[in-house]
């Protein structure tokens, strides 16, 4: 008789793998169910989408592991190539890649990119590296990222429906334009409650935030996920967020806070993709680094990348480097524990340190006043060149006159007052577009082609002195974030110090500053402001 012995551990889990997955969708699930509910409630055209869309991606996930399968399976095999199609389905967990993945999406996705994020998902992500257990990323976040670079206005476009709601794409596109993930300013109407309740439209499973931390607290006690990496994620970007507001003088530390908690895929991240058991690390030690490492560069990646979140890009990083700190951890766990310690707190610091050193100087002399409720921003440079007044608050509003031209409602809504001298330092015109009769136009956008309904009123303030725009602002905040730098960058150039009599509306697409319907619309009202400018100071 033949010994056969094994490496170490020789204890056995109590429950299978399946076991723990089936717990794991469950959870999905009931965050699911609340995003259909809340989709029928608040848009009912996309209630029954919010359902086909994850049917699609099953159905597309099923088909790609039947497919494979078959690809894969040798003549002559003693499994039949049916039973080997039925255990590939079963313990492959593609429908738990589809879930996930839809669950990334806004409801107002098309069906297009559900099947082409679901095979690149299934085929390219999972089973090239030959199915479950081998892949190197986590599938769900590399089809998202994915799909979000082929289709960024397509994930981004705002969600029509039968309240005027903000999607959550356009929330992330305010913090990273309007106000930017440096700031506590109030977003919109929407309240904290909101947020965390998940009130408003974003990708169907990201905006629950507190459903799922409780469902992550069920499923840690359940042992079905490792506590450690949510912790130590979560812990991490709210000892970094509360670092940042500190040093960058925010009235309201726990605004700021809560919104990197509630706002993005931060938790949703947090509780079902990085606690993935086959592309993270398997040590305690290296589960707790990944995790402050991932909630470094989630807050670098907000406060000063490109992007609006962090949260996938953050994963799935990690996912690259989760191979080499389960070669650098090889060995008994208990072993070495001080200098283990001492690694999870030096990450932790250099977090803290390096993403608040970045927020103050990019936040550096960032001020913020109101105009009628609307939150305006001015920047040191701005300040220190055309008002004089470098890292001070000391401005006071000081309301304006009627004015009013063809085609457009405007008036001086407010002075910006210098609050020594007195001296009236910028006027900030409120337009919107008006019929023969003054009566509001509401500007419908094709669908596709930019923000639906463009209207209300838009906040435009010019500096007195020299006519350079100082600021734009749409009524409902983040809108036209998209738009609003490049209208300032264009106006700059092409209205200030120019003969402005007789300036009209704009009558094609301006290709200069990346234009769309909406987006010249916007611009239209801009020059509609400067007008006024002109017939005020007679420019």
């Amino acid at each position: 008789m033949a010994f056969r012995t094994n490496a170490a551990p020789y204890q056995r889990a109590k429950r299978s793998t399946l076991q723990i997955m089936i717990e794991l969708l469950i959870a999905l699930l009931i965050v699911w169910g609340a995003a259909v509910l809340f989709t029928f409630k608040e848009a009912p055209k996309y209630g029954v989408k919010s359902i086909l869309m994850m049917l699609v991606a099953l159905i597309t996930t099923a088909a790609c592991d039947v497919v494979t399968t078959i690809i894969k399976h040798k003549k002559g095999s003693k499994t039949p190539l049916g039973k080997e199609i039925v255990n590939d389905l079963i313990h492959n967990y593609s429908w738990i890649t589809a879930v996930i993945y839809t669950l990334t999406l806004p409801v107002w996705a098309s069906y297009y990119v559900v099947i082409i994020g679901s095979i690149f998902a299934t085929v390219v992500v999972k089973n090239l590296f030959g199915g479950f257990g081998r892949n190197i990323f986590n599938p769900a976040i590399m089809a998202r990222i994915f799909v979000g670079l082929c289709f960024t206005f397509e994930l981004n476009g705002f969600a029509h429906s039968s309240v005027d709601a903000t999607t959550g794409a356009t929330i992330m596109t305010t913090f990273k334009n309007d106000l930017s993930w440096l700031n506590d300013l109030p977003i919109g109407s929407y309240s904290l409650k909101d947020l965390f309740l998940g009130n408003y439209f974003a990708a169907m499973g990201e905006t629950f935030t507190l459903l799922i931390l409780v469902l992550g607290i069920i499923l840690a006690v359940r042992n079905v996920i490792n506590w450690r990496t949510p912790v130590f994620y979560l812990g991490t970007v709210v000892v970094t967020a509360l670092s940042i507001s500190i040093f960058c003088g925010f009235e309201n530390p726990l605004n700021y806070i809560s919104y990197h908690l509630a706002l993005g895929g931060l938790m949703f991240g947090a509780v079902f993709m990085i606690t993935d058991p086959v592309t993270g690390p398997t040590s305690t030690f290296g589960k707790s680094l990944i995790g402050i490492i991932a909630g470094l560069l989630t807050v670098l990646i907000r406060v000063k990348g490109g992007y609006p979140e962090g949260v996938m890009f953050s994963i799935a990083i990690c996912n690259l480097i989760s191979p080499a700190i389960d070669y650098l951890t090889v060995g008994k766990t208990n072993c070495k524990l001080v200098t283990k310690y001492a690694v999870i707190a030096a990450t932790l610091v250099v977090s803290v340190v390096l993403c608040t050193s970045v927020s103050c100087s990019v936040n550096g002399g960032k001020e913020v006043y109101s105009i009628n409720g609307i939150q305006m921003s001015t920047y040191e440079q701005l300040t220190s060149q055309d008002f004089g007044k470098a890292g001070s608050k000391g401005f006071t509003l000081q309301e304006g006159h009627q004015l009013s031209i063809e085609g457009v409602s405007g008036n001086v809504s407010y002075y910006v007052v210098d609050a020594e001298s007195k001296a009236k330092i910028a006027v900030a015109y409120k337009v919107k577009h008006v019929d023969e009769n003054n009566q509001d136009i509401i500007t419908d956008i094709p669908e596709g082609h930019g923000y639906a309904n463009f209207t209300g009123n838009v906040y435009v303030v010019i500096n007195i002195e020299n006519g350079k725009l100082y600021d734009v602002a749409y009524e409902k905040i983040g809108t036209a974030a998209n738009y609003t730098g490049a209208v300032d960058e264009w106006a700059n150039e092409n209205l200030v110090g120019k003969d402005l009599a007789g300036i009209g509306s704009t009558q094609v697409v301006d290709g200069e500053i990346n234009a769309t319907f909406s987006a010249r619309v916007l611009k239209e009202l801009v020059e509609k402001a400067y007008a006024l400018y002109a017939l005020d100071y007679n420019k």
